[in-house]
C-alpha cells in the first residue's frame, strides 16, 4: 500500500521526466539523461495517460530488462560465493601455515619425529579438506551458470 502511494506521489514527476532509451551491452537501458548517440526520447506522459498506470515499455523489453536483472542477480551471487570459497581457502591455508610453524620447532629425536608426523597428517587432512572446499565451490559455480536463461 505504501509503494501504491509513493509512486501516486512520484506520478506528476514522472509525466514530465524526460526518459531515454538505449541499447547497452546486456540489453536496454533507460536513463534520464542522453545515454549514447543513438539515444531515443520516450514519452512517459503519452505512456501513462495512454494506459492509466500501464507499462511505458514493451513486453519484449520487459522481458529483457528482467533477463538483464537476473543475470546481475547471478552474477552477484556467483561473486558472493567466491569470495565466501576464498575466506575458507584462506582460513585452511592459515591452518596449514600455523601447523607448519609448529612442525619447525620439532625436536630432532623420536619425540619430535612423532610429533612432526601428527602434525604432516593433520596438514594431510586439510589438503584434502581445501581441494574438497575447492570442487564444492566448482560444482556450485558450473551448476549456478546451467541455470542462467540467456
Amino acid at each position: 500500500m505504501r509503494l501504491l502511494f509513493v509512486f501516486l506521489l512520484l506520478l506528476p514527476a514522472l509525466a514530465t521526466a524526460e526518459v531515454y532509451k538505449c541499447d547497452g551491452p546486456n540489453g536496454p537501458v533507460f536513463s534520464d539523461v542522453k545515454c549514447g548517440s543513438n539515444a531515443e526520447q520516450i514519452d512517459v506522459s503519452d505512456a501513462l495517460s495512454t494506459s492509466g498506470l500501464g507499462v511505458a515499455v514493451s513486453m519484449e523489453e520487459r522481458n529483457n530488462l528482467m533477463r538483464a536483472r537476473n543475470e546481475r542477480q547471478h552474477a552477484y551471487s556467483i561473486n558472493r560465493m567466491n569470495q565466501q570459497r576464498d575466506q575458507d581457502l584462506a582460513s585452511i591455508d592459515r591452518q596449514i601455515s600455523a601447523l607448519n610453524n609448529q612442525k619447525s620447532y620439532a625436536n630432532n629425536n623420536l619425540a619430535g619425529a612423532t610429533y612432526a608426523a601428527g602434525i604432516d597428517s593433520q596438514i594431510g587432512a586439510l589438503r584434502a579438506s581445501r581441494a574438497m572446499v575447492n570442487d564444492n565451490y566448482r560444482q556450485r559455480n558450473l551448476q549456478g551458470e546451467s541455470g542462467v536463461n540467456k
